[in-house]
């Protein structure tokens, strides 16, 4: 529980910072992050009173996960400048609703959680964001990526230990 507050922490910060520094000039992408991440806290603040409330919340996410990924895959695109990599995100996004499609045949549910679905979305983004690693950008540029993309990696992986040193219980999301 005290990873999904201080995940929640993380998400408002960073959607203050993204109010804190707008400015008029930025690139659509940009304003885009921003509202995205507003949208972002706004749904984890709906679901954690609909869990608490309804004990119910997963449809909410089954909404909201695939937009997300398909928002920061248009990002990528908005911000990239080869046309074959403008290319390779408009496929990317393109598969996110054959992926959608797939993931709900499988689990039709829509008050489970389709974790198939979450993962396809995760996938796709995955793809996406290693794109950048193609593109011609500066190699400090690439040093920050690498350096926040095994941040999570870690720290997922310290999440994993310490999870399966827990015993399981259910909880919703």
């Amino acid at each position: 529980m005290m990873v999904l507050h201080l995940l929640f922490f993380i998400e408002v910060v960073c959607f203050l910072a993204g109010c804190l520094f707008w400015r008029k000039q930025w690139p659509l992408q940009y304003k885009m992050l921003v509202l995205l991440m507003g949208l972002t806290v706004l749904v984890e603040l709906a679901g954690r009173i609909l869990g608490i409330r309804y004990h119910q919340n997963v449809w909410l996410y089954n909404l909201f996960l695939p937009l997300e990924s398909a928002s920061y895959i248009c990002f990528f695109y908005l911000e990239s400048a080869h046309p074959a990599m403008k290319w390779l995100y408009r496929c990317l996004l393109a598969a996110i609703v054959p992926a959608l499609v797939i993931t709900w045949l499988k689990q039709p549910h829509f008050f489970i959680f389709n974790q198939y679905g979450y993962i396809a979305g995760l996938f796709l983004l995955l793809v996406a964001a290693a794109l950048i690693y193609l593109a011609e950008i500066p190699h400090l540029y690439l040093e920050i990526v690498n350096t926040i993309a095994n941040i999570f990696l870690y720290g997922g992986v310290t999440g994993c230990f310490f999870t399966a040193s827990q015993p399981a219980k259910f909880t919703t999301l």
